[in-house]
């Protein structure tokens, strides 16, 4: 697990991004990052109810973490300029949870890709140091983050209510499994279009499915474990009448059952 921050730009150039730095940002910085963060009033007065502060933003930790080792604050270069912001809190709320405080696009810079684009660097980035979970809280007033995050494959698990600066807000946790880069599960997540495009719906299985049907009950119930999409098998015991329960590894093959 990671102890300090090495950026590690690599990813960014895997990920087809050859013109964008990750850089740290740190105190000697802060100057810059209020520039950047002033296009952010409305997002802050919307969220916060506060005018957006560097000095706070570099500075605020929970409790129980180290600043020093467990809070990482990364600036999005592109051409030297700031064009996006990360902040990070490591192994929180939980070990192995990467929590993501804010993750901020500079408004001339939306709708290029550079949003998505730095989510697949974290999500990669933790699955390289051993996390299980990327983590993050959306304001309900707050649509258009939610669209964003959803469509880059985060689910919500809990809705609180929480204070945040000046503002007693409704608030959706929101999180996204991490899969080791060799387990099945990853594998299905990137090749789940595919596998649904190609999954033959008619073949060979039929005859082995109707001989298994006659050694149960009639309208029995089954666990089908490793479901994928739900298509041929238990379709076809679902159409004979017996109740189903899927378990899978791959959130975005459950999505398409």
């Amino acid at each position: 697990m990671v102890e300090t921050f090495s950026v590690p730009n690599n990813l960014l150039q895997e990920l087809g991004s050859i013109d964008i730095q990750i850089r740290k940002i740190e105190e000697i910085h802060k100057k810059e990052l209020q520039s950047f963060l002033d296009h952010f009033k409305d997002f802050f007065m919307l969220c916060e109810g506060v005018k957006p502060s560097a000095e706070s933003i570099l500075t605020v930790c929970p409790p129980s973490k180290n600043i020093t080792k467990d809070k990482f604050c990364l600036g999005v270069y592109k051409a030297e300029s700031l064009v996006g912001f990360i902040d990070l809190i490591k192994d929180y709320p939980r070990e192995k949870v990467l929590t993501i405080g804010y993750l901020l696009v500079h408004p001339l810079y939306r709708s290029t890709g550079i949003g998505s684009l730095l989510v697949e660097f974290l999500y990669i980035w933790g699955q390289q140091q051993g996390f299980k979970k990327l983590r993050l809280r959306v304001q309900k007033q707050n649509a258009r983050a939610l669209a964003f995050w959803q469509k880059n494959k985060f689910k919500i698990t809990k809705t609180i209510t929480e204070s945040l600066g000046e503002k007693l807000n409704t608030t959706d946790i929101l999180e996204r499994l991490i899969f080791p880069e060799k387990e099945v599960c990853h594998l299905y997540e990137n090749i789940s279009d595919w596998f649904d495009s190609t999954r033959e719906r008619d073949g060979g299985e039929k005859k082995y499915l109707e001989i298994v049907k006659e050694f149960l009950s009639p309208e029995g119930a089954i666990l089908d474990l490793g479901c994928g999409t739900g298509e041929p098998i238990a379709q076809f015991f679902i159409e004979k009448g017996f109740k189903v329960t899927g378990i899978d590894g791959s959130q975005r093959m459950i999505d398409k059952c």
